[in-house]
């Protein structure tokens, strides 16, 4: 994992962190799925 890649995932998570409601049905599971595909490989 690179710096930038590192970033990313920490920006990527405060983002969803910040915005999304808190939702105990999917838990971490929708953020995961969308920085996992977000995530450039």
């Amino acid at each position: 994992m690179t710096p930038t890649d590192a970033h990313h995932t920490a920006a990527t998570r405060t983002f969803y962190e910040a915005v999304r409601p808190a939702d105990t049905d999917h838990g971490e599971t929708t953020p995961q799925a969308l920085l996992i595909a977000r995530t450039p490989r």
